[in-house]
């Protein structure tokens, strides 16, 4: 995740499925807490790569969202 305007990376985080617990390779669903009370007030780009190893495809799907 980013703040926009300088591109400073303000979090980074890296999950794999093959070492989560009960993790299914045909469906997984993720969802992680942000620590937004630490942000400062802007706006804000994450940006997430997710990789299907077994048909070697990847997406990069983004998101803004504002901190007041």
């Amino acid at each position: 995740m980013t703040k926009n305007g300088n591109n400073e990376k303000v979090f980074e985080f890296t999950e794999e499925i093959s070492k989560m617990e009960n993790a299914s390779a045909n469906q997984v669903t993720i969802e992680k807490v942000l620590p937004l009370k630490t942000l400062e007030p802007g706006k804000y780009t994450i940006r997430m790569k997710v990789t299907d190893r077994r048909r070697n495809q990847t997406v990069n799907p983004t998101a803004t969202f504002t901190v007041l």
